[in-house]
């Protein structure tokens, strides 16, 4: 089995590892790791760090809100724009962005009503993403040897480098 590592800061490496290993069992034991599969686990392991994980040691208040917290998220991703483009054509765009709002922290804001900064910390975001989406499926490409992959990675970082 693989050593696994942490790609953020919620969690160590060594977090990471033992649950990469629980993860792996899940997946033994019930054929996927689907979320859905993995909460139904952890509720019968209380002892689990995936238990700890999912929160399922708070009150079914706490529960519930950081479910409403996520389920909002979700509407805020959601809930789209009917945009007239440039070309003429309409296209759905989602009506609100989350952005740096006047150095004071992220927040979600309309799209439509977004300032030049804004806009420009949604351009970095952009970038950001892009690079980390480029380097992910480099490492799947050289992983899986997939030269089709790797050659549509390689169009994405000449676009980066004339962007930068």
């Amino acid at each position: 089995m693989p050593d696994y590592v942490s790609l953020s800061h919620l969690m160590t490496d060594d977090q990471a590892n033992k649950h990469g290993k629980e993860l792996e069992l899940i997946r033994s034991l019930f054929g996927n790791i689907e979320p859905e599969t993995i909460v139904n686990w952890a509720t019968n392991n209380p002892d689990s760090m995936t238990f700890k994980w999912c929160k399922l040691h708070e009150t079914e208040e706490s529960r519930a809100f950081l479910f409403s917290v996520e389920r909002a998220r979700l509407l805020m991703r959601t809930i789209a724009l009917t945009v007239e483009m440039p070309n003429g054509i309409s296209e759905n765009v989602r009506a609100f962005v989350h952005v740096e709002k006047n150095n004071s922290g992220r927040e979600y804001t309309p799209i439509l009503e977004a300032n030049d900064n804004e806009l420009k910390d949604l351009a970095n975001q952009a970038y950001k993403e892009l690079q980390g989406w480029s380097k992910r499926y480099r490492q799947y490409a050289m992983i899986r040897n997939n030269p089709e992959l790797l050659t549509l990675v390689n169009q994405i970082d000449h676009v980066l480098k004339e962007t930068a």
